[in-house]
């Protein structure tokens, strides 16, 4: 008689190991999916989505810098990638039409908001692949990449973000 008492609960725990191994199961196929790949939102919609190599195909920059940070070494090197406007004209050749701002977000959610007039026709903002000539490496090998943004005037990396997955631009309907 006592083991029929538990039957309910063992059904319950069951159901809850199920419900878990879903989810994580879910959070590594999305992970496996966007590692290396950089997806452009327009107002909401998903309009392409760009590997390192892709990324490289297109007009290269290449700029040398330090990055100075507060919480980690600075980073000296040579960054290689195509400018931001440059990826999203590749993607959109109307993506400017009353841009107001764009949004980059990384692998952790961690965000950027640029005004348009930073990106709109300007190298400063760069989507980087390559350090020092060679990839970067993703989050799981305790890199930078494989994509990451980077910001020539900037002194501090605040808005050089890495891990890079998505980039969105918000054009808000007048």
């Amino acid at each position: 008689m006592k083991n029929k008492k538990n039957i309910p609960y063992i059904i319950v725990g069951v159901i809850i190991v199920i419900f878990i191994a879903a989810l994580l199961y879910s959070s590594f196929s999305s992970e496996e999916k966007n590692a290396g790949s950089l997806d452009v939102i327009i107002n909401s919609e998903l309009l392409a989505t760009f590997t390192a190599e892709q990324i490289l195909a297109l007009e290269r920059v290449e700029i040398e810098k330090e990055i100075v940070s507060g919480s980690q070494e600075n980073q000296y090197g040579t960054y290689t990638g195509t400018a931001l406007h440059t990826l999203l004209d590749a993607a959109d050749p109307n993506w400017q039409d009353g841009t107001r701002y764009v949004t980059v977000t990384a692998e952790d959610d961690f965000c950027v908001n640029f005004n348009a007039d930073e990106v709109i026709g300007s190298d400063n903002i760069m989507v980087v692949a390559l350090y020092n000539g060679e990839p970067l490496l993703g989050r799981k090998d305790g890199d930078k990449g494989p994509l990451r943004i980077v910001v020539r005037d900037d002194e501090f990396g605040n808005r050089s973000i890495y891990w890079l997955v998505r980039v969105e631009v918000w054009a808000p309907s007048q």
